[in-house]
């Protein structure tokens, strides 16, 4: 349909190669290309999820291991039990063991949302390769505590090592 305006009462047709009221030609691919590009960007998503890979870590040797449990006193002491024995290993009093008390805290969130046993214990383990981390046999979530350097390492690598012979005279019994 050929287009018009009108000047005083009077329709003059504008020249096919002068309209400017559709898109044609390059400036179409932009629109398109941009339009596209979010869908594009949920398909790479949405197969990468669908396509996960089994997690390296789980294919590492562990070669020391022990389960820990962990519980809160008054006054903001925290105990760190052996599982298997019920023997203290160590007392973090106020302000000492910031680390383990946020990592922890982490991971008792975890369980919470979960729905599953708080108090339950935590496998601290090292691997052959030498990396510290704390796992979660409950929820299946584990913390590489070699991200976090030194300090993670000074709160749980001791509790590991830790003979139980040794844990009497590292700590001290927490008062009530």
């Amino acid at each position: 349909m050929p287009c018009s305006y009108t000047i005083m009462n009077h329709e003059t047709p504008i020249p096919e190669d002068q309209r400017t009221d559709r898109i044609t030609g390059i400036h179409r691919w932009p629109l398109i290309a941009a339009a596209c590009l979010p869908l594009l960007t949920l398909g790479v998503v949405a197969y990468s999820q669908a396509t996960k890979p089994e997690v390296a870590a789980q294919q590492v040797m562990i070669e020391a291991s022990r389960d820990l449990a962990f519980k809160d006193h008054p006054g903001g002491i925290v105990e760190v039990i052996d599982a298997a024995t019920g023997t203290t290993l160590r007392t973090f009093k106020p302000g000492k063991g910031a680390f383990l008390r946020q990592s922890m805290r982490a991971l008792v969130t975890t369980r919470r949302r979960k729905g599953v046993d708080r108090f339950a214990p935590y496998r601290v383990q090292r691997s052959t390769k030498g990396m510290l981390s704390i796992y979660d046999p409950l929820t299946d979530t584990s913390i590489s505590l070699n991200a976090f350097g030194k300090v993670a390492n000074e709160d749980y690598a001791p509790l590991l090592d830790m003979k139980l012979s040794e844990a009497g005279d590292q700590t001290t019994k927490p008062t009530t």
